[in-house]
Order: structure tokens, then sequence, then C-alpha cells
């Protein structure tokens, strides 16, 4: 893959990203935001900020670093450290958004309870195995995907339990839980063998990841959108 290739599957994810976080912004703007709202838009903006930084690394390797030179030989020459840290972050944020759609204190307790373990875990896998800069954390990606997993049934039984559920289409988190759940799980399989990420090995591989990640992304992001038009069609009767 070139550079040129690189571009044709990065520029359509990037671009809707940003159609996303854009959309959101006029939701929040077109309505009163909860707190979660507001989190969860400010998600969409900070994701697609650390991808268009993030693409220095891929950038620099297919150009063969006829730009960004500066990092060839150091340890941020590639971008896993962003992806590292930002996917610690957005678990965290999604676990609060629904967290804080629920109800019931005793879960609301244990999640929080949950949360801890996560991050500490996380933090102490990342220093400990020492891939900080070199790979993307497994761990944090299978962890966070349960845990996220946990959080959105616990919201989802919750909803088919109500009255709420008779409007589910004019409720946000309805749309994020299934945005979410697809993008997670289909990363991981992909992080499991991210060690293939080198076409000298498996160029097959490398053209499935990048069309399969462009797909999911596209599919993701517009389920993200079509649910902001929605609530804002439902909330604006």
């Amino acid at each position: 893959m070139d550079i040129n290739n690189y571009l044709v599957h990065v520029l359509p994810v990037l671009f809707i990203e940003l159609l996303a976080a854009m959309v959101g912004t006029y939701y929040l703007n077109r309505i009163k935001p909860e707190k979660g709202d507001i989190v969860f838009v400010a998600l969409l903006w900070f994701v697609f900020i650390v991808e268009l930084i993030a693409e220095y690394s891929p950038i620099a390797y297919f150009s063969d670093y006829e730009y960004f030179e500066f990092v060839k030989g150091t340890v941020i020459e590639t971008n896993t450290w962003m992806y590292n840290l930002s996917l610690l972050i957005t678990f965290i944020v999604l676990f609060n958004y629904f967290k804080w759609k629920l109800i019931e204190n005793k879960l609301i307790k244990l999640i929080n309870i949950l949360i801890w373990i996560f991050v500490i875990s996380c933090v102490v896998n990342l220093v400990i195995s020492g891939i900080f800069f070199s790979l993307v954390s497994v761990y944090t990606l299978l962890a966070g995907t349960m845990l996220l997993l946990f959080i959105i049934g616990i919201f989802q039984l919750q909803l088919l339990n109500s009255d709420e559920i008779l409007n589910f289409s004019g409720i946000l988190p309805f749309y994020v839980s299934i945005g979410a759940t697809v993008l997670n799980l289909c990363l991981v399989p992909f992080a499991i063998y991210g060690k293939y990420w080198a076409s000298s090995i498996s160029p097959e591989f490398i053209a499935f990841r990048s069309n399969a990640l462009l797909i999911v992304n596209l599919l993701v992001y517009s389920i993200y959108i079509f649910g902001f038009i929605a609530c804002l069609k439902k909330k604006s009767y």
C-alpha cells in the first residue's frame, strides 16, 4: 500500500468523524442538552482530533519518511502511544455516559468500582508490558469492550423495562449503544492480530484490515449521525 491508497481509506473516515462531531454540535445547540449529551459530542471531537494528529505516523511510513522525517527512529515513530491514551479515555467516557443513564444505585456503585479496577489494571498493564510506544494494548481493548458491553446490557435492560422503550427511536443513548457495540466488537480481532501490521508479512491481511475498518467506521459514525437527526426530529414535535 502506498500513501495514495492509504489516503483513499483514511480520508473518508476522517470526513465522517468530523461530520458526526459537527452534527452532534448542531444537535446540542437545538436542544437543552444533558451532561451525557455534551460529553458524548465532546468525545466525538476528541476522537476526530486524535485521529487527525495520529496520521503523522502512517503518512511518514507510507511516504518513506518524505514527510514527518523528524519522527523516524524516535519513540513516537508509531502512533500507538496516542491510541493507547485515547482508547483508555474513550472507554472511561463511554462507561460514564451509560452509567449516568442508570437509575439503580447498587448498579451504579458496582459500575464505579469496575471502572476504577479497569483504569488501574490498564495503567499497570501498560507500564509492566512496556508496549505503550509499540503496540495498541489488547488488554485495554478486551477489558474495555467487556465492561462496556456489560454496562450497555444493563442500560438496554432498563430501557426494555421502562415506558421509554415506546419512544426508543428518540433516545440518543440507544443509537450510541449500537454504534459503540459494533465498533468495539470489530476492533478486537484486529487488535489481537495487530502483529501482522507489516506488508512484508501479510499484505492480504493489511488490505482486508484497511477495507474492513473503513466500512465499520463509516457504518458506526453514520449510526451516530442518524441518531442525532432522529432524536432532533422527535424533540421538535
